[in-house]
């Protein structure tokens, strides 16, 4: 069927998704020819109009997320997501907060192009695997600087399950199974040939960012509780400079004498959908890991130490003995499972969660100024919830950053040394 067949008028196939190069005809083109479920529910029916929703309100920080509800002639309609990258959201939320944005890239597609080919090359390369949950994907465009815009076209999933809000924390349940997840998706990383890794080092534009992010950003909270500043001063100097990032990303596996594996490299609330129960709260289940931006080439304790460093101490510590139990224990199993000896002895994996943890808790610094917004006007009422969670935020960072100094003392007190050379 000529696609312009599908809509009540063939005007409606050249119609723009608000204010996009995509049309109506590019979203149904792509249903039609990837979207099983879309040919069965859509077959005698035509679609009168495309209604788009920008869902992201602080979700995605470089992109505009559309919630495209497809209205037919007669019965319900269908959803699905279009994800557009632009740096201008990204300039925007951080201009709104006075936050110095001058590092990003003076190319707003240039700086986009990179990221949004990775997540469209993980998608097109694996989203056939099973090891880790992710949604339906339908299209994907890769940018071309100054000739095409990017997009990802994907299933939605607000219908099955939500996030956990940044402001509360990951239950232990939440955790175990974001560690059987890895567990799995590291098991199959040894799978792959080396060749799979060879482009898929981390970024060097992002250490950059985490780095000025983190002077930018970081002493803003340290000043709103002096309770953070002798932590702080023990270890900003870390990340201060990318040498220690470079480490954490670059150099961490091979002084730990560790296999690489495949990172998703953000794995935090907003990225990952968990089953929605029946009042609407999110479930212990996940059910799909989005945003795979910055996946790459990695370290096993980086996504567990990211993930980790998103929930109240409490948890987390209780956690981090239990999780990295439950992380191994399904790493073996996986291993075994596919007939592959075991590279990595427990006690490498609990290092290599604590050295990754020292840079999630810096890090933390950042976001728990950037996901909680200024709180400027609100009512009484709003102002008191907002100082509640500014207070609870404080005290994730404080206790976050104290385990940090914990670890490095145990650890790698060489790290104290602002002049320490760390190995390449």
């Amino acid at each position: 069927m000529n696609i312009g067949e599908m809509f009540v008028s063939p005007n409606l196939e050249m119609q723009h998704i608000e204010d996009t190069s995509f049309t109506f005809g590019w979203v149904v083109k792509a249903l039609n020819e990837t979207d099983h479920h879309w040919i069965n529910i859509s077959s005698g029916r035509k679609v009168k109009n495309i209604l788009a929703n920008n869902i992201a309100n602080g979700k995605g920080f470089s992109s505009y997320i559309y919630k495209l509800t497809l209205e037919f002639n007669y019965g319900k309609p269908y959803y699905v997501v279009l994800k557009v990258p632009t740096m201008e959201v990204f300039l925007k939320e951080f201009e709104a907060k006075n936050f110095d944005a001058n590092f990003a890239n003076d190319s707003i597609e240039d700086a986009m192009a990179l990221p949004h080919l990775r997540e469209c090359d993980f998608y097109r390369n694996y989203n056939a695997q099973k090891e880790i949950p992710l949604p339906a994907i339908y299209a994907t465009q890769d940018i071309i600087p100054g000739k095409q815009k990017g997009a990802i076209l994907m299933q939605y999933l607000g219908d099955v399950a939500c996030n956990v809000p940044t402001h509360e924390s990951f239950t232990l349940k939440q955790l175990l199974n974001a560690a059987r997840c890895f567990a799995r998706l590291h098991a199959y990383s040894l799978t792959l040939p080396a060749s799979a890794f060879e482009n898929l080092s981390v970024m060097p534009s992002l250490l950059n960012t985490w780095v000025n992010l983190f002077k930018s950003i970081a002493p803003m909270t340290v000043a709103g509780d002096s309770r953070l500043k002798s932590d702080y001063n023990k270890l900003k100097h870390l990340h201060e400079t990318t040498h220690f990032v470079e480490y954490i990303c670059y150099n961490m596996n091979k002084n730990l004498k560790m296999k690489t594996v495949l990172v998703h490299g953000d794995a935090w609330n907003n990225n990952m959908f968990m089953e929605r129960n029946p009042d609407g709260s999110p479930g212990s289940k996940i059910v799909a890991f989005i945003d795979w931006q910055t996946v790459h080439g990695g370290n096993i304790g980086e996504d567990l130490a990211r993930v980790m460093s998103m929930s109240s101490a409490d948890i987390r510590r209780e956690a981090e003995k239990v999780a990295l139990d439950v992380y191994y224990d399904t790493f073996v199993d996986e291993l075994k499972r596919r007939n592959l000896e075991n590279p990595h002895t427990k006690a490498q994996v609990i290092k290599a969660y604590r050295q990754a943890y020292v840079h999630q808790a810096l890090l933390l610094l950042v976001g728990a100024k950037v996901l909680q917004g200024q709180g400027d006007n609100l009512s009484p009422y709003e102002r008191g919830i907002w100082e509640a969670r500014h207070e609870s935020w404080l005290l994730r960072c404080r206790l976050a950053l104290n385990d940090a100094v914990k670890i490095v003392e145990e650890d790698e007190p060489e790290w104290l040394n602002p002049n320490y050379e760390f190995p390449k």
